[in-house]
């Protein structure tokens, strides 16, 4: 399991600054997300669980952009019109 929040790190990182404010609570993943959930927090914190590991990071929001950083290399997650965070081959996040 720990391996595997590795790996999960590796995809989420910091690339943009932002408010932070348009993403907020739990977003749960969908078919062949990577990790269970992701919280978002009102300071700017985010949480990736899966299973009971829980790897913790920052986020910010430009326009259409959220960016996690938890670690490793670049991945922005786009807001769909329907709400749910699209992280490409890291999973959809569909908010709870």
């Amino acid at each position: 399991m720990i391996k595997k929040m590795l790996l999960i790190a590796m995809f989420f990182t910091l690339t943009a600054c932002g408010d932070g404010g348009s993403v907020s609570g739990e977003y749960i993943g969908q078919e062949n997300s990577w990790v269970d959930k992701l919280v978002f927090g009102p300071d700017d914190k985010v949480r990736a669980i899966d299973g009971d590991e829980t790897a913790l990071g920052i986020f910010t929001v430009e326009g259409d952009k959220v960016m996690v950083a938890i670690g490793g290399d670049q991945n922005p997650m786009t807001i769909r019109k329907d709400g749910c965070l699209d992280g490409g081959y890291v999973g959809v996040y569909c908010k709870k």
